[in-house]
């Protein structure tokens, strides 16, 4: 019941790419991981396919109760997720 911020995100995936993420789907974004053509954070190679590893997003600094966020695979790729780990702050009361 106490208010939080959810920082950042990082997925854990398998042969994946494309996916989108944000506190609501009307605030989802591209994760920058995961796209063709930018530089991995976490691998610092440029994307040319299906990523394997750990892909980092950012997410809005809104504090709200229910600390949700919303994983989505938009295009027809493949998408394999074998973790999340979200980056929280805790609220007052």
């Amino acid at each position: 019941g106490k208010r939080k911020k959810i920082t950042a995100v990082t997925v854990r995936c398998q042969d994946t790419l494309g996916l989108s993420i944000g506190q609501t789907f009307d605030t989802i974004v591209p994760m920058k991981d995961l796209v063709v053509g930018n530089v991995g954070s976490a691998s610092n190679t440029v994307v040319s396919g299906l990523v394997t590893g750990d892909a980092r997003t950012i997410l809005d600094h809104s504090w709200n109760v229910p600390g949700q966020y919303c994983i989505e695979q938009p295009w027809s790729w493949p998408a394999t997720v074998l973790g999340v780990i979200p980056e929280i702050i805790g609220g007052d009361t």
